[in-house]
């Protein structure tokens, strides 16, 4: 085990875009709403940044972590964590957790971030749409997401503007 690249593509508009690649670096995500809490958001699939709010640029950056940093909550491990991130809010500190998903998403995350230094990288995949229909099986489209702690990972960077890709 040792280090592994990433490659991710982060959507937005053109102006945030330029910023990020004049100061190499991207300005870390804190909302209420972050579902892997906060930190730099990213997409495995280029069409999914593309897509992300009508983004008009996307930025593709490479990152090298540590092999060792990385949870998978789509894995036992990472529901593990999960599981025990959802008891530490509930039962040691007494917090319900009766916002919306997000909401209760990103809490459940901040712990899991905040109770292993070591991790670099955090990565799920969401459903696209809301649920139709209340089943045991979930059969909805989904999106593979990662989130980084930070710029540090960050090792290249590029735009990609709507004009530089033929639609």
């Amino acid at each position: 085990m040792g280090k592994v690249l990433f490659s991710g593509f982060h959507g937005t508009n053109i102006s945030s875009a330029s910023e990020i690649m004049s100061s190499r670096k991207f300005i870390l995500s804190n909302s209420k709403n972050d579902w892997l809490g906060p930190g730099i958001y990213f997409y495995y699939n280029f069409n999914d940044a593309w897509n992300w709010r009508d983004s008009d640029a996307v930025v593709l950056a490479i990152l090298r972590v540590d092999e060792k940093s990385i949870l998978d909550l789509d894995t036992d491990e990472g529901k593990e964590a999960l599981s025990e991130a959802e008891n530490h809010l509930c039962k040691k500190l007494n917090i319900t957790l009766d916002k919306d998903a997000e909401q209760n998403q990103c809490s459940i995350a901040k712990v899991i971030w905040d109770s292993k230094p070591q991790l670099e990288l955090m990565t799920a995949s969401f459903a696209v749409t809301k649920r139709a229909h209340k089943t045991l099986i979930d059969t909805r489209k989904r999106r593979k997401e990662f989130c980084i702690r930070n710029n540090t990972p960050i090792k290249y960077l590029h735009m990609i503007k709507k004009g530089d890709v033929n639609e």
